[in-house]
């Protein structure tokens, strides 16, 4: 059962596969500080509630053809939560090479006013991506410069579950890469998105494809396809297509066009899915 599914980064995105208005409205808990809403031209809509701004430049998008992107502290809130007592959550982040300091990436807390210690706490310092609830703490290594997956299963029974870069959804389930039976015990009443604070603030964030479900995982591969340009399941002579389109600038992918994962859809992709369909 979901609690909410906010796709792309809660961006609310038009069919189109051109330029699209992109925004950060529908976060029922509002959003504040340096964050916008922007598709891959860097066009979109900013905490002023200006009609389009422009940050400098492109922004990477994991899904879809908006994502949520962040210059300094800034986030977005979902007050949806009511008193959950488990919660699994998965988001994508991507710092580029110029990440410098400490940010958050996602906080949960035990009231909507965002205020008392985080029931779950998710931090990045350009090197590791660091997990803490209640007496729960760990580490799990992530590089900047290109895309990563979190998902993280939490229950108020004192466990935590966290996987990064891996589906605990497949087949054959992997470990999670952190596990700890001393999470945080108090209820979900609010999540939020982004940096609340980012020390040392240097380079910019991208987050997208953010959901939470109340005891369903929520997946990474299994349902957002690397290469998966049209966004139908699998990767075939349509994604090369479709991301050649992309590259050419004649349309923007609505799938997973971004095959190697660095943050910028270009000719490596176009060979990267090429090479997924002749199976090398």
């Amino acid at each position: 059962m979901k609690i909410k599914h906010l796709a792309t980064a809660a961006v609310l995105a038009s069919a189109l596969s051109t330029a699209q208005a992109c925004t950060l409205d529908n976060w029922n808990g509002g959003y504040t500080g340096s964050v916008y809403a922007q598709n891959p031209t860097g066009d979109g809509n900013n905490t002023t509630g200006a009609a389009s701004v422009n940050d400098g430049g492109a922004t990477p998008r994991w899904s879809g053809q908006c994502a949520m992107k962040a210059t300094g502290a800034g986030h977005v809130a979902d007050n949806s939560p009511s008193a959950e007592t488990s919660a699994n959550t998965r988001f994508y982040f991507y710092a580029d090479g110029s990440f410098g300091g400490t940010a958050d990436l996602f906080k949960a807390f035990a009231s909507e006013a965002l205020t008392g210690t985080p029931v779950i706490s998710v931090t990045y310092d350009g090197a590791n991506v660091s997990i803490s609830s209640g007496s729960a703490n760990g580490t799990v290594a992530a590089a900047t410069g290109s895309w990563h997956s979190v998902e993280i299963h939490w229950s108020n029974s004192g466990s935590i579950d966290v996987w990064v870069d891996a589906d605990p959804t497949a087949t054959t389930p992997p470990a999670a890469d952190f596990s700890a039976t001393t999470a945080s015990t108090s209820t979900i009443e609010a999540a939020v998105l982004g940096p609340m604070t980012w020390s040392g603030a240097a380079g910019t964030m991208a987050f997208d494809a953010y959901e939470m479900h109340r005891t369903t995982a929520v997946g990474t591969e299994s349902v957002l396809v690397t290469g998966d340009s049209n966004s139908d399941g699998t990767v075939n002579v349509q994604d090369v297509v479709g991301i050649t389109n992309e590259v050419l600038a004649s349309a923007t992918a609505t799938g997973q066009p971004d095959c190697n994962a660095d943050g910028t859809v270009n000719v490596q992709d176009v060979v990267c899915a090429r090479n997924i369909v002749l199976g090398i």
